[in-house]
């Protein structure tokens, strides 16, 4: 679902300045943290009889998802409030701009719902690490004389950094309230286990060990 929805999203602009973004940087995000979680899903089912419950640890491909599946829980929320409350719209919303900025949260809402990964709270640092990496690429876009999907010589009207006073501080604003959502999330998440392990049955909570995947 989360891939038609990146194809469609992407057919939909037919141009390469959808990549300036950072709407579409996170779609991206949630779709291979969508990705690498099915094929994970899939290789331990299929493994299920070899697993070694002694112990639990992670492969790499785990531990990678874990990192893509924590950022995106930040990023999807985040990115619907930026766009809702902040950001300019047109005048015409489209199913388009829904799908990217109330679909992708919907989408999070649900695997957080359904996801059996805990959030790590010192994994704050990659949400920091993704946004400052995309206010860096603002900023050389801006000296590159980039434009927008409307041609104007800013990505964001808030993020014009002929502006630099306004955009440090939207940058700040925005890098706090995807730290607050970052905690939130993995606070949510360990409220989320406690219920598990007071309402489920035990026998039903017992976790797989480590796949060899190929």
């Amino acid at each position: 679902m989360a891939v038609t929805s990146l194809a469609i999203s992407i057919v939909s602009y037919d141009t390469w300045l959808y990549f300036i973004y950072l709407t579409h940087w996170s779609y991206i995000l949630i779709v291979l943290q969508s990705l690498l979680g099915s094929y994970l899903i899939t290789a331990r089912f299929l493994q299920q009889d070899s697993y070694d419950r002694e112990s639990i640890q992670l492969s790499e491909l785990e531990w990678g998802y874990g990192v893509l599946f924590t950022m995106a829980l930040a990023q999807a929320p985040g990115i619907s409030l930026l766009y809702w409350f902040l950001e300019d719209r047109p005048v015409e919303i489209t199913w388009v701009s829904h799908m990217e900025h109330t679909f992708n949260s919907v989408v999070m809402l649900i695997e957080f719902l359904l996801n059996g990964a805990p959030l790590q709270a010192s994994y704050f640092y990659w949400t920091f690490l993704f946004n400052g990496v995309y206010i860096a690429f603002s900023v050389v876009y801006h000296w590159m004389g980039g434009i927008n999907m409307n041609g104007q010589a800013y990505i964001y009207r808030l993020l014009d950094w002929h502006h630099v006073n306004t955009a440090l501080i939207m940058c700040c604003m925005a890098l706090s309230m995807f730290l607050v959502l970052h905690f939130t999330a993995a606070f949510l998440s360990k409220v989320k286990f406690w219920l598990c392990n007071k309402l489920v049955p035990k026998r039903l909570l017992t976790l797989p060990n480590k796949v060899t995947l190929v």
